[in-house]
């Protein structure tokens, strides 16, 4: 509480809700994994998300960018913006 909220914790979810669209699962357990809150805080801070080949060169890159928005606050939205459309737009067509 007394922190100042900006939209990097959107952008992060965003990503994990991609990941689960594409692969099916949580980026932080296994499809099924019965695990206490707890680990899935160890883990989304102290691991890194795994990709299959399900995902795209795009669709990775984009959730790689936009799980790093949270961690490193780095990522200019701008930036998240262009990926996205040029991401949309090549799935699109």
């Amino acid at each position: 509480m007394g922190k100042r909220y900006d939209f990097s914790a959107d952008w992060w979810g965003m990503g994990c809700l991609i990941f689960e669209m594409v692969e099916g699962r949580s980026p932080f357990r296994s499809r099924k994994e019965k695990v206490k809150r707890e680990e899935v805080d160890r883990r989304v801070r102290e691991e890194t998300e795994e990709y299959s080949n399900k995902f795209s060169l795009e669709c990775r890159t984009l959730c790689q960018m936009v799980s790093h928005s949270l961690t490193h606050s780095l990522t200019p939205h701008t930036l998240v913006y262009t990926h996205i459309s040029a991401f949309l737009l090549s799935t699109l067509y």
